[in-house]
């Protein structure tokens, strides 16, 4: 993985945001995912009542050891399955919203205009949600075959989350670079493909997303945006890189 080509990622990204004049996206993006996180958080509450209800009826002393360790499980268990969910959701949701800033990167950077009609508002929001289910019925599974290992293999323990946070940052950074890929013609194969040959730069911006989106409120509505942009230059990048490498090879 070349750092230099990650770092000059990073350096131009923070320039196109001050360049490109995109506060309206930012305010309607952050309005769609502070709508989904309220929805999301009274869902919680409201199940989370249940389940606490639930172990109040089974358990006879509410304030026992098992008690407390058999509430506090479910809460843990809850809080990172409701985060699977609303980051699959989130970006599923405002994936036209991401995929036009990604759009005005690219063709601030190339010169090159595309048709972002209603009909690829619609096409990009299907292949969003497809790509937002994938990672996370995948993600799901690694989380169930890992806590088996938890249970099972006690020193596999730290390895187990090891794994599920590479998982799903691998999986985060790919739902930003197929925007492009998408758009440069890359068949849902072809981006997996594109992803495999450079998880790296998949992983290290999926955690860096994560990690944005634990700042309570700002995180929600800056870390996509901010993500969309660099994902555009970085892949722009990674693109031309394979063409040149490919032009070596034949020439």
């Amino acid at each position: 993985m070349g750092m230099k080509l990650l770092l000059e990622s990073y350096s131009e990204t923070f320039d196109i945001m001050g360049k490109l004049k995109m506060k309206k996206y930012y305010f309607l993006q952050g309005l769609i995912a502070l709508l989904i996180l309220g929805l999301f958080i009274t869902f919680g509450v409201f199940s989370s009542g249940v389940i606490e209800n639930f172990l109040i009826s089974k358990l006879d002393n509410e304030g026992s050891i098992l008690y407390v360790v058999v509430r506090t499980v479910i809460v843990v268990v809850m809080i990172l399955i409701y985060a699977q969910i609303y980051r699959a959701v989130l970006l599923g949701v405002t994936s036209p919203i991401l995929g036009y800033i990604s759009e005005k990167v690219d063709s601030y950077l190339n010169g090159t205009q595309f048709d972002f009609s209603m009909k690829e508002n619609i096409k990009m929001l299907v292949r969003g949600v497809k790509i937002g289910w994938l990672s996370f019925k995948i993600q799901i599974v690694v989380w169930i075959i890992t806590m088996i290992m938890q249970m099972t293999i006690f020193p596999l323990a730290i390895l187990s989350v090891v794994i599920i946070f590479l998982v799903q940052c691998y999986y985060t950074g790919y739902s930003f670079m197929d925007y492009t890929l998408e758009r440069h013609g890359f068949s849902p194969e072809e981006s997996m493909e594109f992803l495999k040959r450079n998880k790296w730069y998949s992983i290290i911006n999926g955690m860096v997303f994560i990690l944005l989106m634990l700042i309570p409120i700002l995180g929600v509505i800056i870390a996509p945006i901010f993500m969309s942009i660099l994902m555009t230059v970085l892949t722009l990048k990674l693109i031309k890189k394979e063409k040149e490498g490919e032009k070596i090879c034949h020439s």
